[in-house]
């Protein structure tokens, strides 16, 4: 399996709950995602070394589906990747990005009227990974998982040093790539 499931945090929770962090679970739970801006949206990632994301491969998915009637939209982006002067790995959404998630925002609005209470809205991120030249899988290969939810907000830890096998077995992630140099 070549995809990392960045935003993977039930899992998580589910095996390794001391690796995320609830606070900014709480913060991301308030998020209205019908009003929230996504220009301010970010996802930031580090692992161990060794360990990488194919570049172009990280997509944003956005999905709202309308209880009871079972309407659904989707949208999915590829993420602008941006490494920090400290390394981690940033990735945002393009301006045509921002423009499609404010137009889906806007189409299912009408839907906070008409819905019994059931309606959802679900953020996921999905990657390629990579193994950098020269390094081999480790041990007990760790993620770091940080996100943005407003411009002005700091990049909050969402997850911290989680455990990579809680989403992939070690004979996956050595199945992985070679990343370019």
């Amino acid at each position: 399996m070549r995809s990392f499931f960045i935003t993977s945090v039930a899992t998580l929770l589910l095996t390794a709950c001391t690796s995320v962090v609830p606070a900014t679970l709480i913060r991301l739970s308030a998020l209205d995602p019908l009003t929230a801006d996504p220009a301010g949206f970010a996802v930031a990632l580090e692992t161990d070394d060794g360990i990488s994301v194919t570049p172009g491969t990280t997509v944003m998915s956005f999905v709202a589906t309308q209880s009871p009637s079972g309407e659904s939209r989707r949208e999915d982006l590829v993420l602008l990747e941006d490494r920090a002067d400290d390394g981690r790995l940033t990735y945002r959404i393009s301006p045509e990005g921002i423009r499609a998630l404010r137009e889906l925002q806007q189409a299912v609005l009408p839907w906070k009227e008409t819905s019994d209470g059931n309606s959802s809205f679900s953020l996921g991120v999905t990657a390629d990974g990579c193994l950098m030249p020269g390094f081999d899988v480790p041990e007990d290969p760790r993620v770091s998982i940080f996100i943005q939810l407003a411009a002005d907000a700091p990049m909050r830890p969402l997850v911290r040093n989680g455990p990579l096998s809680a989403l992939f077995s070690l004979e996956e992630l050595a199945e992985l790539p070679q990343c370019d140099s």
